[in-house]
């Protein structure tokens, strides 16, 4: 059975947080935030996910990624908040990563996009693409075109409700987001669209690249 992974702070903490997150997207303000840690990365994200799930007319939700699996890909809170956004048959879910990860115990993103494709419900609502190895360099000019040369490497989620938030470290994780800007958000879905063309990026299932096994037990998650 996979192993379910829980935020590491004290209540208080994770209610602080989350009660940060829920005045930003009340007060309607454009102003983009800035975080730069993982755990608080997954309660911006499940809150994008939440702002998006109940839309009249349904929302779509894209997200560019290393592999899905890395520290943020594993809690439950951004697992079941991304659950609970696909459930709605109204909303789309679009995937592209830049590889794929090494297996592991442990339920992650990755893990739980590729089992949606399997389900007959879901499989018409989500699409799952890793950038051609050959498209990694277009993909920096890509990235820089659309938000500015410091953004050669960028990772992001966007949701068609102007909710966005945009990685630019991998390390620190640090980051800008927003629940209320439309300019970003439509910036963000445009260079989507590019990376998500056919010349740039390929349907998982049609790259013939699976998950591979781990070296050693203990190894680090990418």
């Amino acid at each position: 059975m996979d192993t379910i992974k829980q935020l590491d702070f004290t209540d208080e903490e994770i209610k602080d947080w989350m009660d940060k997150v829920d005045s930003l997207a009340a007060s309607k303000d454009k102003t983009d935030n800035k975080n730069a840690n993982p755990e608080f990365a997954c309660i911006v994200l499940a809150k994008i996910y939440k702002e998006s799930t109940h839309t009249s007319g349904g929302s779509t939700i894209y997200i560019y990624a290393t592999n899905m699996d890395g520290t943020i890909s594993h809690y439950d809170i951004y697992l079941n908040a991304m659950l609970r956004y696909i459930d709605n048959p109204n909303n789309q879910l679009k995937v592209l990563v830049d590889s794929v990860p090494k297996l592991s115990k442990g339920r992650n993103a990755f893990k739980v996009v590729k089992d949606l494709l399997k389900v007959d419900k879901y499989k018409d609502r989500v699409q799952l693409k890793i950038v051609r190895s050959s498209q990694r360099e277009e993909v920096k000019k890509l990235a820089a075109e659309y938000l500015g040369e410091s953004h050669q490497y960028v990772h992001f989620a966007v949701s068609s409700e102007n909710a966005f938030r945009l990685e630019v470290n991998p390390i620190s994780h640090e980051a800008t987001y927003s629940f209320h800007n439309p300019e970003k958000c439509k910036t963000l879905i445009d260079l989507f669209t590019e990376l998500y063309k056919e010349e740039i990026s390929q349907n998982i299932a049609d790259s013939g690249i699976t998950e591979v096994k781990r070296r050693h037990p203990q190894e680090a998650i990418e």
